[in-house]
């Protein structure tokens, strides 16, 4: 991946341990620790040990959550939230385990 600077694009090391896989967006609902509500997103990416979820708010770093997917509830933590060109946010989730 590039990232661009002033004055020349710069290679970024590529950290992922996994394949991720694009799919069609599906709506889940999430409960983040300390939030009342269930939050909405909708999931970019799969792979094994996450997902990339695009939300209308900023989720907090470190903060664990619950997704209800449609066949199953799985556990993680967010690891990342970026704001997108669109308003939205990008926001990584580190999966524990899956019900």
């Amino acid at each position: 991946m590039w990232t661009k600077t002033p004055t020349r694009p710069v290679l970024r090391e590529e950290r992922r341990r996994e394949l991720r896989h694009e799919c069609t967006p599906v709506i889940v609902r999430a409960h983040l620790e300390g939030c009342e509500e269930r939050v909405h997103a909708r999931v970019k990416e799969i792979s094994g040990g996450g997902l990339q979820l695009h939300t209308d708010v900023p989720w907090p770093v470190s903060t664990p959550v619950t997704i209800d997917l449609t066949d199953q509830t799985v556990h993680g933590e967010v690891r990342y939230c970026e704001s997108q060109a669109d308003l939205s946010w990008s926001v990584g989730i580190r999966l524990r385990d899956a019900n």
